[in-house]
């Protein structure tokens, strides 16, 4: 069955922030000292930084795409600019040090790229969470904020806002989980918008092409160039409290 083909339930959230649950009562296992960091973790707002201008390193060494590059230059930014401003007023004023990472008290172990896009729907509707090779320790707070934000299968402003508190209720134990949430959201959002811009990688393109995609790469780069136009406009939206 196609794992994207279901809408999004109020019983799907509750399914996820349960398994969530499950896998991050395993932090206290003997064997969870072991697992390596998550894929890309995040364990640090100067982290999320890093992470978002080595994307943009790559994207700017792109050649021959000047509304790639006018779109970066002229509207992403700017706000990169203002949320990474903002982001360490937040952190200050919570009491968070931007720049050093989370202590191994308050990680959690996480299946990144966990979410909707990864899930199976079973005869029964429930659903099965699959694809967890990049598992491993990292702040929560990455792992709720890609869940919120997946362009690949997008929460309703109502199902935001549950899955939102039922993750502040699952790593609350942490008195800052919250004030990380709210201060780096708008970084992660950020993130998502280079990400959807991937097409512009010839690597990436390359891949799509040995797996047997023949659509048009100038159609692909320009619609993954909406889609992030129109991510970055839906930003305040997507990062409200």
């Amino acid at each position: 069955m196609d794992r994207r083909s279901a809408i999004v339930g109020k019983a799907d959230i509750d399914a996820a922030l349960g398994f969530l649950g499950a896998v991050h009562g395993l932090r206290r296992k003997p064997d969870a000292a072991s697992q390596p960091q998550a894929a890309e973790a995040c364990l640090a707002g100067a982290e999320i930084e890093r992470q978002i201008e080595a994307r943009l390193g790559v994207l700017r060494a792109v050649r021959g795409e000047p509304e790639l590059i006018d779109f970066i230059d002229n509207s992403f930014s700017p706000e990169f600019d203002l949320r990474g401003t903002q982001a360490r007023s937040e952190a200050r004023a919570a009491g968070l040090d931007f720049a050093a990472d989370l202590s191994q008290e308050w990680r959690s172990l996480v299946p990144a790229d966990f979410g909707f896009h990864n899930s199976l729907r079973r005869g029964d509707g429930s659903l099965a969470f699959v694809d967890f090779e990049y598992f491993g320790w990292d702040d929560p707070v990455k792992l709720t904020a890609d869940i919120l934000l997946h362009p690949g299968r997008p929460l309703s402003p109502p199902h935001r806002v549950r899955f939102r508190e039922g993750a502040l209720r699952l790593y609350g134990d942490d008195p800052l989980f919250g004030p990380r949430l709210a201060a780096y959201l708008p970084l992660f959002a950020l993130r998502w918008v280079l990400i959807l811009l991937n097409e512009f990688l010839p690597e990436r393109w390359q891949r799509r092409v040995l797996a047997g995609d023949t659509a048009s790469w100038s159609d692909a780069k320009l619609r993954q160039l909406n889609s992030a136009r129109g991510f970055l406009v839906a930003l305040p939206q997507k990062v409200d409290a």
